[in-house]
């Protein structure tokens, strides 16, 4: 894996390792219960999570396919990922895409963080094969901000992922 993307996904990582272990130490029915009626549980949270990272492999596994088609990223694209993290260091918040809107709400603990572990290794092994020629080409789409490259996928996806880890542990009232 080249360097950049090692260091950006290994934070990631980590982040999500040390959420599961707390979450190990909770059951079903405390993570299935949401924090008021309308929103989701914190297992309902964590599918959301899965789900979009499962959308962003399959898309950059589409755009590796043929990697010299994708662009290099310029100063829009470099923008575009800026205002995206600010977005979320702001703490703004914004609706869920509607394919993510209807969420099952009774969730396994067990099956939830097993799939989140193997999504997270399918990112890493899709990561170790990208050429280093192509790493900094624009292989990632977000829905709103548009087409990136990995290092700032990773960077999206850790402040998603930590935007969310905080409505978590707010919710279950974590230290």
């Amino acid at each position: 894996m080249h360097l950049k993307l090692e260091t950006l996904f290994l934070d990631l990582d980590q982040d999500r390792i040390a959420l599961d272990r707390q979450l190990r130490q909770l059951d079903n029915q405390v993570l299935n219960q949401p924090s008021a009626p309308g929103k989701w549980s914190a297992l309902q949270t964590l599918r959301h999570l899965i789900m979009a990272e499962e959308q962003s492999l399959a898309y950059i596994r589409k755009k590796l396919k043929d990697p010299t088609r994708a662009k290099k990223p310029g100063l829009s694209t470099w923008f575009r990922s800026g205002l995206l993290l600010g977005w979320f260091k702001l703490g703004m918040k914004a609706k869920a895409p509607p394919a993510f809107a209807a969420i099952d709400p009774n969730q396994d603990r067990d099956t939830v963080l097993a799939d989140y572990s193997r999504v997270r290794q399918e990112l890493a092994a899709v990561l170790d094969a990208v050429p280093a020629d192509v790493v900094d080409r624009e292989l990632f789409r977000h829905p709103l901000a548009g087409r990136m490259d990995l290092g700032s996928a990773l960077s999206f996806f850790r402040a998603h992922f930590r935007h969310h880890q905080k409505q978590i542990v707010g919710m279950l009232k974590l230290a």
